[in-house]
């Protein structure tokens, strides 16, 4: 006999079969306690639905429909009509029977008298016959000893004779009101009503039945401590205010669900807390928009920088590149970030690991701490089978002086297919208690996407298996969002107006195009026959005095009517601010001292000079 709990051979003693009949049971057992403890089974809900299983609500009720049939669940307002009624009929009914009591108690016709009683008292053995049976009854007066009296039926009574048994009966019909004889009808009384039956007949209520009504209007009353009611943010428990009449919840992650202040605080908040990553819309690549096996170091888009432990491993061919998004792709985006690999890669040690980061200037002492949390969020997506990505994060205190060591937040990795999908994930940030900034002001939340890792390293990323390129193909990102919190909150684009100006508090840089082949950079003078002074102001204020990125030759010193090719460029340190810079720009042949010069772009597309300001 096989069944899903037990398989019995029938041709087995049952001694032989008892172990797996316990088993058996036990399974039952099993599954009967967790069904029990699952408290929304079968759809179960609090809202008057037809064919549900019933659940109590956040406040511990439930609702029905109105009751038709006498056997239906009663609803409060059934209760409360019913008691209404009940009360109203039986103070009706109590005073009418006062009322007639105290009219027959006052009705002295209808009573004998203590001289009459003792006149009946008086009559002896043997008096005469043929006497009226009456004298007097009430004013009914006997006028001969053959005179009759009627006996006729009130109200609620009726009388019936029986010449043959000369017997008459007098029947009280029960139409009219009874006098008070409720104890009668209870424990002990001569005709007790029984107690109500649950889906039977209706009777009185019970004492242990008047009980269980206290016991459950107490629990309707109580407002604390049911049902494992709690404060605290925890799962599968109903939600009760504290001292302070607040309650917690977890963060939002669905458009219906209850916001929190974290929530409502960071999204009407476009500062750091908001969103502290800068062009995560990837609209500004001020360096270019491709860059093949960059180095580690180099910066790409604008605000990200590539970093790389190889660990003995060797790359394929790597291209980061702009990606232009498909029209209506994804709203409010334009632009996108790709990683072209051309294969696997290959001896990558288990210390190895390759990133895409951005470092949240300040973002250590301002969005770090006990009990602080950060939260990121991003879309992303790839045509390499199985390819894995991962995030995590590193506080950085800086440098100069004798700064903390900085910390690495481990985080999580994901899967990509070949479809959009948005992932997030929340960092607890570590204490900043006991800890010591830098003083040169360039401390940082270090944000790292990371697309391979060793064995090792991926710990960072949650995971202990090597992770290589795993095969050609691209890895898409697009829209990053980071804020303070647990909120996986929208992401919100800045103009690109913004973003340039946040952009190049960082890096300007400047370049030539197709358009304008010998772009002017800055203008100057010379200074001697073989070195000119060029200024350059910068559109915003930079984080610090930049540092110069340029080949020299790629550039000229012209005067209006001839060009002279530069040998070497420089920034004057005493000419180099977060506003503005002088460069000293170097030639071999003659120029001439005080006459005005401009540096400009040797006719050739693409040249650059970047001044950088990066942490």
């Amino acid at each position: 006999m096989p069944n899903r709990y037990a398989t019995l051979v029938g041709s087995n003693r049952i001694s032989d079969e008892y172990t797996k009949i316990n088993t058996g049971f036990d399974t039952v057992q099993a599954e009967m306690d967790t069904h029990t403890a699952d408290n929304g089974a079968h759809g179960a809900t609090s809202a008057a639905t037809v064919s549900r299983i019933i659940r109590r609500d956040a406040a511990g009720r439930a609702k029905v429909v109105a009751p038709a049939a006498a056997d239906d669940i009663a609803r409060k307002d059934t209760v409360d009509a019913a008691i209404t009624t009940a009360a109203d009929d039986a103070t009706t009914k109590a005073n009418a029977v006062q009322a007639n009591l105290d009219t027959h108690t006052g009705n002295a016709s209808i009573h004998t008298s203590a001289a009459e009683k003792s006149k009946l008292a008086g009559i002896e053995a043997g008096a005469e016959v043929n006497q009226p049976a009456f004298s007097t009854i009430n004013d009914i007066v006997a006028d001969d000893p053959e005179d009759t009296l009627t006996i006729v039926g009130g109200t609620g009574i009726t009388v019936s004779t029986n010449p043959a048994t000369k017997t008459a009966m007098i029947t009280a019909t029960g139409t009219a009101t009874p006098g008070a004889h409720a104890s009668s009808h209870v424990t002990g009384g001569a005709d007790v009503i029984p107690d109500a039956v649950a889906g039977g007949n209706s009777g009185l209520m019970s004492g242990a039945d008047k009980t269980a009504v206290d016991n459950a209007t107490a629990h309707i009353a109580a407002t604390t401590g049911v049902h494992g009611a709690t404060s605290a943010a925890t799962a599968s428990r109903i939600p009760i205010r504290d001292a302070s009449g607040r309650f917690k919840v977890a963060a939002p992650s669905a458009a219906d669900d209850v916001a929190r202040k974290d929530t409502v605080d960071n999204a009407v908040n476009m500062g750091m807390e908001r969103q502290a990553i800068i062009n995560g819309n990837f609209d500004i690549w001020q360096r270019g928009s491709t860059f093949t096996n960059p180095s580690n170091g180099g910066y790409t888009a604008d605000r990200y920088v590539v970093a790389y432990v190889l660990d003995g491993g060797t790359n394929p061919t790597l291209t980061h590149s702009r990606l232009t998004l498909a029209s209506g792709d994804i709203a409010g985006g334009y632009y996108g970030y790709r990683i072209n690999t051309s294969g696997a890669g290959s001896g990558f040690g288990a210390n190895s690991m390759q990133w895409l980061a951005q470092k949240i200037e300040f973002g250590t002492r301002y969005m770090c701490g006990v009990g602080k949390k950060v939260t990121v969020s991003f879309w992303a997506k790839s045509n390499i089978a199985n390819k894995k990505i991962g995030v995590w994060a590193r506080q950085n205190y800086g440098s100069g002086g004798s700064p903390s060591a900085s910390e690495v937040i481990n985080g999580a990795n994901w899967t990509l297919t070949s479809s959009w999908t948005r992932y997030s994930y929340t960092f607890a940030t570590n204490t900043l208690a006991g800890k010591t900034f830098g003083s040169d002001g360039n401390d940082n939340l270090e944000i790292a996407f990371s697309y391979q890792w060793g064995a090792t390293l991926g710990a960072r990323v949650g995971s202990g298996v090597l992770e290589t390129l795993v095969g050609a193909g691209d890895i898409d990102i697009k829209q990053i969002q980071f804020n303070a919190g647990e909120s996986v909150l929208p992401f919100q684009p800045r103009t690109f107006a913004e973003e340039s100006i946040m952009c190049r508090r960082y890096c300007f840089a400047l370049s030539s195009d197709a358009a304008n082949t010998t772009y002017p950079v800055g203008f100057g003078y010379g200074a001697s026959s073989t070195v000119a002074y060029i200024g350059v102001v910068f559109p915003v204020e930079m984080r610090m005095p930049p540092t110069l990125v340029a080949t020299a030759s790629d550039w000229q010193l012209q005067d209006g009517n001839s060009a002279t090719d530069v040998t070497s460029l420089a920034i004057l340190n005493n000419r180099n601010s977060k506003n503005s810079a002088v460069l000293q720009v170097t030639v071999t042949s003659l120029i001439t001292a005080h006459r005005p010069y401009s540096l400009n772009a040797d006719g050739i597309a693409g040249r650059m000079i970047i001044f950088d300001a990066e942490l």
